[in-house]
């Protein structure tokens, strides 16, 4: 009788034995020494549950701050067959001011067991961590200074100057070509051309005053304009003499000879005279239109 009672504890305590022992866990951290702040470790847990034993996730640790030297970063189950490999990464995230043995922080997992809930505590994971610089540095060669920042590297920048400097230039002869024709200035002599300076000077007292008075006056520059270009007083008998002698001007005679016409009655009221053009109004319009005609035909006498 006290035998088998010896038999049934036995058997029991290795039922019970067995159980206990079907909860396997492996943990594999890369190293344990040569840490630094910022670096990241990995640790890999391997958990063989006994038959009907199952991993409950949700009892994994969740990512997050792990006590004051690291934070949990990832944490990953896998089932391989009847096994579980928990992968979780660390980042050391302080610095201690002389080397120091830490730890990983403890790894609890829960498994099913039927309507049972089993618990096992990994242990923690030593490590060791060190710091960036050391307290104190030797008094040596200037080692306990602080060195300058390094200044940053230069870009060269003379290709872009060369371009911008480019880009200027030609938009600058671009906006002087433009003035030039806008406002009638000509590099060619324009400037000293008699019906090129009548013409400038026309549309500036023509642009806003068209009045009476401002005909006449515009009619007085363009005179003068031939005055200069004839070398004395032109008169309207002089015009066949004028055009012979200035052939470049010849496809302008009979607009010159109206406006001739028009001047005439314009400051004297005298009726023109048989072989004369026909008179009538010389508008501002035509006015301006005979000038800018007249220095174009001046541009081939240079």
């Amino acid at each position: 009788m006290r035998a088998e009672r010896i038999a049934l504890l036995a058997a029991w305590s290795l039922a019970a034995g067995t159980a206990h022992a079907a909860i396997e866990a492996e943990t594999q951290p890369a190293r344990q020494f040569g840490y630094t702040i910022g670096d990241v470790i990995h640790q890999t847990v391997r958990l063989s549950p006994g038959a009907g034993q199952t991993l409950i996730e949700e009892s994994l640790p969740k990512p997050g701050r792990a006590g004051a030297w690291v934070e949990r970063r990832d944490v990953e189950a896998v089932r391989a067959g009847s096994e579980w490999r928990i992968e979780l990464r660390y980042q050391f995230i302080n610095s201690p001011p002389d080397l120091r043995t830490v730890a990983l922080p403890a790894l609890r997992v829960q498994l099913r067991d039927g309507d049972r809930i089993v618990d096992d505590v990994l242990a923690e994971a030593p490590l060791t961590v060190a710091p960036l610089t050391p307290t104190v540095v030797l008094a040596r060669a200037g080692l306990e200074e602080m060195r300058p920042d390094t200044p940053p590297p230069l870009i060269d920048v003379q290709p872009r100057r060369q371009r911008i400097a480019l880009y200027g230039g030609i938009a600058g002869l671009i906006g002087l070509l433009w003035a030039g024709w806008y406002f009638g200035v000509d590099l060619r002599g324009r400037r000293t051309r008699p019906f090129a300076r009548a013409e400038r000077t026309l549309r500036r007292q023509l642009a806003k005053d068209r009045s009476p008075d401002a005909m006449r006056d515009g009619m007085r520059t363009l005179h003068r304009a031939f005055d200069a270009t004839a070398g004395s007083t032109l008169f309207a008998q002089a015009l066949d003499d004028f055009f012979d002698k200035r052939p470049a001007l010849a496809p302008a005679r009979e607009a010159v000879s109206q406006f001739f016409a028009a001047s005439r009655n314009e400051f004297f009221g005298t009726p023109a005279q048989d072989g004369d053009a026909r008179e009538g109004s010389f508008e501002a319009a035509n006015l301006l239109a005979l000038a800018r005609r007249l220095k174009a035909l001046e541009r081939e006498m240079a």
